[in-house]
């Protein structure tokens, strides 16, 4: 599952059947990436919740909830990446401890100033890739790949760049095309934290032309 999200990007009447690209989607290694429909998504919150546990950012603000109420806001790592989407978790959210809203907002800071000065303004007009996230049971079987692939081919036909903010799948980017533009450590400097410190990394890959977007452009000069 990938969630992409473009301030440029049009967002009235999408729906199911919106097209995700302007140009016909070439199948990836096999695979054939389409709209998720709306009865995917309490399936999506499921994986993203599950798979998430593991991620460091994540089990680095989750891991500080040890008040009332925890295990119904899950494990390390659920709950705080969905409070966004489920009303339910969301309701919870508001007996979060103080150290989880502490690292929460200490985290969001610091990744929020490396992302400006990596990437400026020009952000403004770059596809993000805020959530990828593949099951266990079918991970390595290109599924991830071809998700990722589908968000860059919209960049390159659409003339976007795509980011992206990873803690521990760089070496994954990598392989498709992103290079690494910023990075900070978050947790160093909490004194309730004995881990090691999380490194964030914005990750950053330019448009390429293709023959969509040339076409685009002499018809706008026309």
């Amino acid at each position: 599952m990938a969630d992409v999200n473009s301030s440029e990007a049009p967002s009235a009447g999408l729906g199911e059947t919106t097209p995700l690209l302007k140009v016909e989607l070439k199948a990836h290694k096999g695979i054939q990436v389409k709209p998720m429909k709306y009865r995917d998504l309490p399936q999506a919150v499921k994986t993203t919740d599950k798979c998430m546990k593991d991620e460091p950012l994540t089990r680095y603000i989750s891991f500080g909830d040890t008040g009332r109420f925890s295990r119904i806001r899950g494990a390390p790592g659920n709950g705080y990446l969905t409070r966004f989407y489920l009303w339910p978790v969301n309701l919870l959210a508001t007996l979060d401890p103080e150290t989880v809203e502490a690292r929460f907002k200490a985290a969001a800071e610091k990744v929020k100033v490396m992302t400006r000065l990596a990437l400026g303004d020009e952000v403004k007009n770059m596809y993000q890739i805020q959530v990828l996230v593949t099951d266990r049971e079918i991970r390595r079987w290109g599924y991830a790949s071809a998700l990722v692939t589908t968000v860059t081919d919209m960049g390159d036909a659409d003339g976007h760049d795509v980011w992206l903010l990873t803690s521990n799948a760089f070496g994954f980017y990598e392989l498709l095309g992103f290079t690494t533009v910023g990075e900070t450590t978050v947790g160093g400097d909490d004194p309730t934290y004995n881990q090691e410190p999380v490194v964030v990394r914005v990750m950053s890959r330019p448009a390429r032309l293709t023959k969509e977007t040339v076409c685009d452009g002499e018809n706008a000069d026309r």
